[in-house]
């Protein structure tokens, strides 16, 4: 007799596995540069990991915005590559972690106006490696 009581259904895995990388990676935000934070950010990627290996593709992503600006991306650069990408990416993702850090401060509260108060090369990253980020919504929570 097989016991499946410890069997987690693949959609309630998903569920379980996107709520841990949420209160992860707001762990991770929170932190000060230290080895906890890179302890943290290898966790994180290890979470992000295994999502990304069993969610399906439509669930990759929470916001059409962000995989239509990864595919126009794809499709529009010449000399697209993931690993540039990842860069433009990143670059939001700093915008992001400003605007959740302080959220008070003016300049974070929209991506084009936050772009050209000195976000310098962050702005040319996103502009250089994804196609159209800058068009699709104003707020950094667009692009996640």
């Amino acid at each position: 007799m097989v016991i499946m009581e410890n069997y987690i259904p693949p959609q309630d895995r998903l569920d379980e596995l996107w709520l841990e990388l949420e209160r992860c990676h707001l762990s991770y935000l929170e932190l000060e540069e230290s080895p906890e934070k890179i302890e943290q950010r290898n966790k994180l990627e290890e979470i992000i990991y295994e999502f990304l290996c069993i969610a399906p593709h439509r669930h990759k992503f929470c916001y059409a915005e962000t995989e239509e600006v990864l595919q126009m991306s794809a499709s529009r650069k010449k000399d697209f590559s993931a690993y540039k990408a990842s860069t433009g990416f990143a670059a939001i993702q700093l915008y992001a972690g400003n605007l959740l850090s302080q959220p008070w401060r003016k300049e974070y509260r929209t991506i084009k106006r936050y772009l050209s108060r000195g976000f310098g090369r962050g702005s040319r990253c996103i502009h250089r490696y994804l196609s159209n980020a800058k068009n699709h919504g104003t707020s950094s929570s667009k692009l996640r």
